[in-house]
């Protein structure tokens, strides 16, 4: 364990150095990366939340306007053009989410790009990306999938059998964890190391399993500190909460307004402290990949 810690020192040292020369060209590169994936996953749930209310509306907006606020469900007669709504959703959802995933991969070649002193083409970049990405994502998901389906039955089975249930639940948090563990440093295999979308899964997987000491010792340090940026995150989220509470006292169109500047502002701050997490935790993370694959 003592080897591992210092080979993360090592890797925290050179990530470091590279803030220390980069701090500003690096910080507004990663801002602009994390800005276009946020709206893509704002614009994602906007059309969502429009599907919602197309099947709902009528009710919903009857509830929201209501000088009585009642909590009654809003749900619409399920036929047809519920089962549509729906799948249109879920359709959004996985797209939305495919491409927030392969613009966050441009991350790993701004730090890259930006550890030699060059800029990064976002653009250009995520075009490169993109089906590459999407593919080890989908078949990541198909894993997480066939591994989860069997445990989240044996979950079910043992909640209703009573006692086992203890056993069951814990296996498999331990399960999906161990998968994040072991493919981590596929994406940095693929974009970066040039991989193939499987070769990738077998690189990360033999990474980890030689250097695991190492390993749980990088997530745990940078998981502590990803878990301080996003109470940071989640403090300021509470104090813009006061602008459409406040605007809420002119009346509806009050109440509107406070919750467009809120969302514009909740943007704002998550675009900020994603991009501040990612600029402390990504060239560590990055030069640890680099040195254990020598």
């Amino acid at each position: 364990m003592t080897e591992a810690v210092e080979y993360f020192l090592e890797s925290w040292g050179k990530g470091y150095d590279l803030i220390k020369r980069t701090a500003q060209p690096l910080f507004m590169d990663l801002l602009k990366v994390n800005a276009l994936s946020t709206a893509v996953s704002g614009i994602g749930l906007i059309l969502i939340a429009l599907i919602v209310l197309s099947v709902a509306g009528g009710e919903f907006l009857a509830m929201m306007t209501a000088e009585t606020y009642t909590s009654a469900p809003v749900l619409p007669a399920f036929g047809a053009g519920v089962l549509l709504a729906i799948l249109l959703a879920f359709i959004i959802l996985v797209v939305s989410s495919l491409i927030e995933v392969a613009i966050s991969s441009v991350s790993y070649n701004v730090v890259e790009n930006r550890s030699a002193n060059k800029p990064t083409a976002i653009l250009a970049q995520l075009r490169k990306n993109f089906f590459p990405v999407i593919g080890l994502s989908f078949i990541t998901w198909l894993l997480m999938l066939v591994v989860g389906v069997p445990l989240l039955i044996m979950v079910s089975v043992s909640a209703i059998g009573g006692p086992l249930v203890c056993l069951t639940v814990p296996l498999a948090i331990l399960v999906f964890i161990a998968l994040v563990i072991v493919l981590q440093f596929s994406t940095m295999e693929l974009i970066l190391g040039g991989k193939g979308v499987v070769d990738s899964m077998k690189a990360s997987f033999s990474l980890v399993r030689a250097n695991l000491a190492s390993v749980i010792v990088l997530d745990i340090v940078l998981a502590v500190i990803l878990l301080a940026v996003y109470a940071g995150n989640e403090v300021m989220t509470w104090i813009l909460e006061i602008v459409p509470y406040t605007l809420s006292f002119f009346g509806l169109p009050g109440m509107l307004l406070g919750t467009a500047i809120y969302y514009l502002l909740l943007f704002v701050v998550s675009v900020f402290f994603t991009t501040a997490g990612e600029l402390v935790t990504l060239p560590v993370r990055y030069h640890f990949w680099k040195g254990i694959r020598r």
